[in-house]
């Protein structure tokens, strides 16, 4: 039986991405009424501020047979509808599910609980915090106990008890891909067909599509490209100008060379 779904993100700015992202979740049939768009024209006031913000609005929609989904929105967007979310979130059997950063070619079916487990120390395999999907009462749970860090993913990382059953991790590939420029070969790794994205590793649809970082602009991009060839892209002027700097900072050390050298 289909559940309502509520999607919260908090957007302080209206970006390019963030267009993208609502307009993902309009294709997508998401219930435009069951979006929540949080700290609009306000300053960003860090990740414990976030969590507030999360867990305020969980605590105002107040629903219990709702699912809640917390997610980023300027470097996210979705692919796939409600249906197969809550589809894929219920087969964890867990109340809350986080997204994980990772080198995905590291998993494996039958790797996938190592990974579990020690997904906080392995390196490159981390909580990223950027989508967390659960009941109301696990949210509602699990923002309580990280409330207090400054920063969520350390926070996570810090309540995660193996044998607890208050979250797991997106082991299964299925809710959301975290794509990043430091892990590029792990693309080979995702099959891409008739606007959908599968895993190889384990079959399953992803359904949103996470790119963070600003390094991660141009692969953002591309993926906008292939799954929404009408969207605008986002723009790369952080990434422009950081290689206008290194160009700039090169010439500047090759003339004082040169310099040095006549001189000498």
């Amino acid at each position: 039986m289909s559940k309502e779904i509520h999607v919260i993100t908090v957007a302080t700015n209206v970006n390019q991405g963030y267009l993208n992202f609502i307009e993902s979740l309009r294709i997508n049939n998401y219930d435009s009424n069951n979006i929540s768009i949080l700290g609009q024209k306000q300053k960003f006031g860090g990740w414990k501020w976030r969590t507030e913000q999360y867990l305020n609005r969980i605590r105002e929609i107040n629903d219990k047979d709702a699912l809640y989904v917390c997610c980023d929105s300027s470097d996210l967007f979705f692919i796939e509808g409600p249906d197969v979310l809550q589809e894929h979130f219920e087969k964890y059997a867990s109340p809350v599910v986080i997204s994980i950063q990772s080198n995905y070619y590291n998993i494996s079916v039958d790797n996938a609980s190592k990974c579990y487990e020690n997904c906080i120390t392995e390196p490159f395999c981390y909580p990223n915090c950027g989508f967390v999907m659960g009941t109301f009462d696990g949210m509602i749970e699990y923002y309580n106990r990280i409330n207090g860090y400054d920063d969520d993913e350390y926070g996570t990382a810090d309540i995660y008890e193996p044998d607890s059953n208050l979250f797991i991790f997106d082991v299964n590939l299925s809710l959301c891909c975290n794509m990043s420029a430091f892990s590029l070969n792990s693309m080979r790794y995702w099959k891409v067909n008739e606007n959908e994205m599968k895993s190889e590793i384990t079959g399953n649809k992803v359904c949103a599509l996470h790119f963070s970082g600003k390094l991660s602009e141009p692969l953002y991009n591309d993926y906008i490209r292939i799954f929404y060839p009408d969207m605008k892209l986002r723009s790369v002027e952080s990434m422009s100008k950081l290689m206008k700097t290194i160009i700039f900072c090169s010439l500047l050390l090759l003339i004082l060379f040169i310099c040095f050298r006549l001189l000498k």
